[in-house]
């Protein structure tokens, strides 16, 4: 239920990606997760970092509950990121409520090819309300195994939402 967190991975204020956050583990890994299950959290920023996940068989960057359930949140920001080796890249998970779930999520490159590709999803949106996700440069997903691969996957529940500008490529059918 954490509030007003930023990570800043520039080093000029501008828009460099300096930090590089990295977690090693292979079984069921997270690289930054934001999580709120009783205290709603807000003002949180993900920006300007290299995210690169232990395995493409779980999620990077999740927006949801301490447990992985729905979150209630608003005004998350995951902007100009880096997102290598996932799963999902950007997971955002809220639950159903007017209001609850604002998350943006722009700018990102989630298109790392080869080891460091992801699997199934760039950007994961599920409960949101008032969800931008823009300007994101999707692609180059992992071949194997075969999955209904998505560049960006807008699910149950979401409302009041804009996806625009993304550039989505080569996400492959499986093999």
């Amino acid at each position: 239920g954490a509030s007003n967190i930023t990570i800043d991975g520039s080093l000029s204020g501008g828009t460099d990606q300096i930090l590089s956050i990295t977690n090693l583990a292979t079984t069921a890994p997270q690289v930054v997760t934001f999580g709120s299950l009783t205290t709603p959290m807000v003002n949180n920023t993900l920006k300007n970092t290299i995210i690169t996940n232990g395995a493409n068989t779980s999620t990077a960057v999740v927006i949801a509950s301490d447990t992985g359930t729905a979150g209630l949140f608003n005004n998350v920001t995951v902007s100009n990121n880096s997102i290598k080796k996932a799963y999902i890249g950007v997971y955002a998970l809220s639950a159903i409520a007017a209001g609850n779930g604002s998350v943006n999520m722009s700018n990102n490159d989630v298109s790392t090819a080869g080891a460091d590709a992801v699997t199934l999803a760039g950007i994961y949106a599920q409960g949101t309300d008032g969800a931008v996700i823009q300007n994101n440069t999707i692609g180059n997903f992992n071949t194997t195994p075969a999955y209904a691969r998505r560049g960006v996957w807008i699910a149950t529940g979401t409302v009041n939402s804009k996806i625009s500008g993304n550039t989505i490529s080569n996400l492959v059918a499986g093999s």
